[in-house]
């Protein structure tokens, strides 16, 4: 059984999970929305949520075409694209799992790669 405090998350994300399922891919729900549902913290209705997927980003921008009412890209190159659903509601950024790590002076090279698995090391 899922809590009642789960439902304006999962409503707002039930069609952006169907997307994702039908091109292949998976969506998870990931940062501090997370930690809230599970702590119990309210929400106003108006939250952030982080997402993480295993597309690549013109596959992302493709899933969010139609669903999300703004996109950017700027970070496109580091796998990361950003979306946002009707002003006052939802902001969503997504990311492709990296294969490198995400400190600058970690990284050996100054573009990081990505990766199509989403797995706990």
């Amino acid at each position: 059984m899922t809590p009642e405090r789960f439902a304006p998350v999962l409503a707002e994300l039930a069609p952006l999970v169907e997307r994702c399922g039908a091109a292949g891919e998976r969506l998870l729900l990931v940062g501090g929305t997370v930690r809230d549902l599970l702590l119990s913290s309210t929400s106003d209705g108006d939250f952030d949520l982080d997402l993480t997927t295993s597309a690549r980003p013109p596959v992302v921008k493709r899933l969010v075409d139609g669903w999300a009412h703004a996109v950017w890209t700027q970070g496109e190159r580091f796998g990361t694209i950003g979306a946002k659903r009707a002003a006052g509601s939802t902001r969503s950024p997504r990311s492709a799992p990296r294969s490198t790590p995400t400190s600058p002076a970690s990284r050996p090279s100054p573009s990081p790669t990505t990766s199509r698995s989403i797995s706990a090391p």
